[in-house]
């Protein structure tokens, strides 16, 4: 057993190196990799040896360091008012870890709240003055899907129905678990929305493919907060970008309350009453306003900086996480960690509509929509979700609205060579930081 553990540790350290090799060298290619692999690996294993949570680690040593070099080096541009909030509620966070009584888990669990605020901070200083970096970034998202996407249609048709079926024979692709891949899904989905407006010809027909994959796989994973979060974000990019996008909405609205009969059923057990013990919720939305009325009181203890990220998911009976975002704020940071996450709802929601509103060209307004539809999309789900630990969200929400903190590009207008060109070449150098 030893061996094998110690084979284990071998094995995944030898790419872990070669990650941090590749950082030091080409920080930019490093963070596009990160990107583009991470919702491959959960299914190669999860834990604290799994391949994921070893990118996440080698990911946040690398990142603080090179941000620590740009800072030092002179190359640092001035934060965003929503990076700002995000390190004001990173700072939370931590110091909820010193009140905890499980400071060992509590502490791996701001680490995932860290890790996940690191990508904003470091997507923030790898665009600003470099707008043709959002093209690679983008590519790099959009890929990031093909591997999940791949096995979840595999488990759809019924290839790997065992492990992936459970109630309504739900789809979980690469992911531990279908909410997670749903959320995922929501962000790819609104990103591609909000490009296939502006692309033409071989770019928009495979769009348009994979929003149906996209589409399809969002609905089998039966994640009713994703629908919501999914229609809020659509509805957006129609209302204030392109209307067709709305008509095409509603059309597909009709075609999967028609063809997907259980889609109606996972919808009505929101309110559907069932014949179960007493005491039992009669449905899920019960269950969990039931549940949130015992986490609350939970915080009087400590009630500025809370009983310590993860402390409820590991006393509580239930073994279950608050599925709130602002529940587990207030009960596991305090007061100070739900006044820093309502300051982060709204520096990001400042900083996105500036940015909109200095939008220059058709790419770069589309890309100012897409950034404010996702970011309303994750609003949507966080009052029935468990967003706050789930790094790889932070991530992609970072990948797929980040570029709404560039402060070239709302300067300067779209992401392409006529942009690159305005950056006087000096500029272009001193910002690079390729290396830490």
């Amino acid at each position: 057993m030893a061996v094998n553990a110690g084979l284990c540790v071998w094995s995944a350290s030898l790419p872990a190196a070669a990650l941090g090799v590749l950082a030091v060298t080409r920080f930019e290619w490093f963070v596009l990799l990160v990107l583009a692999v991470r919702p491959s690996l959960d299914i190669l294993g999860v834990g604290g040896l799994g391949p994921g949570a070893m990118l996440a680690t080698v990911f946040v040593a690398t990142a603080a360091l090179w941000l620590i070099v740009q800072y030092r080096s002179g190359h640092w541009q001035p934060m965003s008012l929503a990076a700002k909030c995000l390190v004001a509620f990173g700072g939370a966070t931590v110091l909820s870890v010193v009140t905890s009584s499980l400071r060992v888990i509590s502490a791996t669990g701001a680490l995932e709240i860290v890790a996940g605020i690191s990508m904003f901070l470091v997507l923030e200083q790898l665009l600003a003055n470099r707008p043709d970096r959002v093209r690679r970034l983008l590519l790099a998202v959009l890929l990031s899907g093909i591997v999940p996407v791949i096995v979840g249609v595999n488990q759809w048709i019924g290839a790997d129905v065992a492990s992936a079926r459970s109630d309504l024979s739900r789809i979980q692709g690469t992911f531990v678990h279908p909410n997670p891949f749903a959320t995922y899904l929501v962000m790819l989905i609104l990103l591609s929305t909000s490009l296939v407006t502006v692309v033409a010809g071989r770019q928009r027909l495979m769009l348009l493919c994979y929003l149906a994959v996209l589409g399809l796989m969002l609905v089998v994973t039966y994640n009713r907060a994703s629908w919501i979060a999914v229609i809020v974000g659509l509805t957006y990019i129609g209302v204030t970008w392109n209307r067709r996008i709305l008509a095409v909405m509603g059309l597909g609205l009709v075609i999967v309350v028609l063809a997907v009969p259980s889609v109606g059923a996972r919808i009505g057990d929101l309110s559907e009453e069932k014949a179960l013990p007493e005491g039992v919720p009669d449905n899920s939305l019960e269950w969990r306003i039931q549940y949130w009325e015992k986490l609350v009181p939970l915080a009087n203890d400590s009630p500025l900086t809370g009983i310590g990220p993860q402390v409820v998911l590991h006393t509580r009976p239930e073994r279950v996480e608050p599925h709130n975002i602002y529940v587990q704020a207030y009960v596991e940071m305090g007061a100070f960690g739900l006044v820093a996450l309502g300051a982060v709802v709204v520096g990001i929601g400042i900083t996105l509509s500036r940015r909109r509103r200095a939008a220059v060209g058709s790419f770069d307004q589309a890309l100012a929509v897409g950034a404010i539809a996702v970011s309303l999309a994750v609003l949507a789900q966080s009052p029935s979700e468990n967003l706050l630990n789930q790094t790889m969200s932070w991530w992609y929400m970072a990948a797929c609205s980040t570029w709404g903190f560039s402060r070239l590009v709302r300067s300067h207008g779209t992401a392409g060579a006529e942009s690159r060109r305005s950056v006087p070449a000096r500029s272009r150098r001193a910002s690079h930081g390729e290396s830490p």
